[in-house]
């Protein structure tokens, strides 16, 4: 089978957090044990360089027209553990100095997801599954299912909530201006989210699958509208093609007998087990 996973970051080249060890760790597993083709796309941000072991090949470049804006974009391709690395280049948006926590970040990850999909369809990357991760991609099912002559069309789409507080909320005029969709989303409410639209909430209503970090996770989304921030309701809709799946553990990174962190107090010494 062949499988993108679309990210806002992924070990071993950006982490601030679980998704960064869950896209990984899967994609690995995937690769290794289950023997699909798995490739991940993600930002080329400017800490990824420092963590390249080898020199990245350039895949190719193109626009991303958001309205009037035109935003060019390189993508470098890296191997790592079986698992192809698309990582899209654009200083503007990705060559700062942190990772997320821009005013800017809902029109840096818009542009993210146009570039996937185009990349997806430039190099001829026609998955079966297209697997995205919390808000960053979350327009990419609607963004493909609206353009009817996207070879993309015939991949399904999986959604995974790592953290549903983060529900990518825009004013709906940049629905147009930023992904060049019709506003009769947003009024039919398949967007809509508390007057906004919500790239997660859009990910939920336009993927064939959804999945959450566990079992439980999942009944509180259900249940618990302070945990779901709210997405309880629009979950309800979904409930069917709602599934929990506890998250694992990548062994091979957390091996206690090569963490050189944990030490012997006593005797000063990596630790012996």
């Amino acid at each position: 089978m062949k499988i993108v996973m679309v990210t806002g970051e992924s070990n071993p080249l950006v982490k601030t957090g679980g998704l960064a060890d869950v896209v990984y760790s899967l994609s690995k597993e995937l690769v290794k044990s289950r023997k699909n083709d798995v490739s991940i796309i993600m930002p080329f941000y400017k800490q990824v360089k420092a963590k390249l072991t080898k020199r990245p090949v350039k895949v190719c470049s193109f626009e991303v027209y958001m309205s009037w804006r035109k935003q060019y974009c390189v993508v470098y391709k890296t191997i790592i553990e079986g698992i192809r690395y698309f990582l899209i280049k654009n200083d503007q948006y990705f060559g700062r100095d942190n990772i997320y926590s821009y005013d800017d970040d809902i029109e840096r990850f818009a542009c993210f997801t146009l570039a996937s999909k185009k990349l997806m369809e430039m190099i001829n990357l026609i998955p079966d599954v297209i697997h995205i991760h919390d808000w960053h991609p979350g327009m990419l099912p609607l963004l493909i299912k609206d353009d009817y002559g996207s070879p993309l069309n015939k991949a399904k789409f999986v959604l995974t909530i790592h953290n549903p507080a983060f529900k990518g909320l825009f004013d709906k005029y940049f629905l147009g201006n930023f992904y060049n969709l019709n506003d009769k989303y947003f009024n039919d409410g398949s967007v809509c989210f508390n007057g906004a639209v919500s790239t997660l909430k859009t990910a939920i209503m336009y993927s064939n699958k959804i999945t959450t970090v566990s079992p439980t996770h999942r009944i509180e989304l259900l249940t618990d509208e302070s945990i779901s921030g709210g997405l309880n309701h629009v979950l309800e809709y979904r409930r069917d093609d709602f599934v929990g799946i506890l998250n694992g553990i990548d062994y091979e990174e957390f091996d206690p007998t090569k963490d050189e962190k944990i030490v012997d107090k006593l005797k000063g010494n990596v630790a012996s087990f």
